[in-house]
């Protein structure tokens, strides 16, 4: 496997974590709201579609692991905070004010100086 192959299977798996959450995030409110069962989950077919991207988050981030240092992809990961961020603004319509947006801007700052020095 090429390291730019690696590249690609850890942002992979970084969109996969963060749909899974916001996927699992979806289906919980209207059960727990409704008073539902958490019993209902597990006949979820979207549940189930969250866990094959939580698996598949674990596949990519290992693999990946073989070719970049632990100390980078580890710096990358902070990625997966603004893609929750910016996608439960975009699927569950949670509010994405100034404040959000800055520590989106730190973590970018962040993540580029960790993986540079």
């Amino acid at each position: 496997m090429s390291n730019g192959t690696a590249w690609i299977l850890m942002f992979a798996g970084f969109v996969a974590s963060a749909a899974s959450q916001i996927l699992i995030k979806a289906r919980l409110d209207p059960i727990t709201e409704a008073g539902g069962s958490y019993r209902q989950l597990v006949t979820d077919p979207l549940m189930w579609l969250a866990v094959l991207l939580i698996i598949g988050f674990v596949v990519c981030w290992y693999t990946a692991l073989t070719r970049i240092p632990l100390s980078i992809m580890m710096a990358w990961s902070a990625v997966v905070l603004p893609l929750i961020a910016v996608g439960a603004w975009i699927w569950l319509g949670e509010p994405l004010g100034a404040g959000k947006l800055a520590s989106i801007g730190v973590i970018a700052a962040g993540v580029a100086m960790l993986s540079v020095f």
